[in-house]
């Protein structure tokens, strides 16, 4: 990539690579249209892998707490109300 490339061109680019991987295109693919459009392979393969790494953790880390928390919740719920609907012995607090 030139010298000349300004900030918002490199953030554009990053942004349209995050989206695309979000959006499940392959990274060669991507790589291939930085290559077309002026990046140097080497550095385009990098942004790639970089943005990919950072997309795929971001995927990965939203919510799971929380679900769990409320399944067990629900679970100790359910419990107490069949506890209390058939007149088990026990209750679960």
């Amino acid at each position: 990539m030139s010298d000349e490339t300004s900030d918002e061109d490199i953030e554009q680019f990053v942004s349209a690579v995050a989206d695309q991987l979000a959006a499940g295109v392959p990274q060669s693919e991507v790589v291939d249209q930085l290559v077309e459009s002026g990046w140097e392979e080497d550095e385009a393969r990098q942004l790639v892998q970089d943005i990919g790494r950072k997309v795929t953790a971001a995927g990965s880390s939203g919510g799971g707490e929380g679900m769990g928390w409320l399944l067990w919740i629900g679970i100790l719920v359910g419990v107490n109300v069949l506890s209390y609907l058939f007149d088990w012995s026990f209750w679960v607090y």
